[in-house]
């Protein structure tokens, strides 16, 4: 994220801090944790693949950093909420269509950088 947004790794996570309140790392951490909950909510992928495609690369890590943040597994968790509504009235906002799992961004993987002055490249 640092080469990408032009700045030293030192420069960008000063800066990251200061703009989120939030590491790079946190919120990455954040942002798997946010699609593997969709994943869970809106599929019927295994576990192991949840994991995979959120990027936490294993079913253990997935579940160590779910129930850290969270307190529970991630069976649990789909368990508890899979194919429920979570609009406004949830207090989430309403996933947009895409293909089978409609909380799930077209590609995960492209993160959008915000400059610290607001500007998203």
């Amino acid at each position: 994220m640092a080469a990408r947004a032009g700045m030293s790794v030192r420069t960008f996570s000063r800066r990251f801090l200061a703009e989120t309140g939030q590491t790079p790392g946190q919120w990455l951490t954040a942002q798997r944790l946010e699609l593997a909950r969709r994943l869970l909510e809106f599929s019927d992928l295994p576990v192991d693949r949840v994991a995979e495609q959120a990027g936490f690369g294993s079913a253990s890590s997935l579940r160590q950093h779910l129930s850290a943040a969270i307190g529970v597994s991630p069976a649990a968790y789909r368990r508890t909420f899979q194919g429920r509504d979570h609009g406004p009235a949830a207090g989430r906002s309403t996933p947009t269509t895409d293909g089978d799992c409609p909380a799930v961004p077209r590609s995960p993987c492209q993160v959008d950088t915000v400059s610290p002055g607001g500007q998203s490249h």
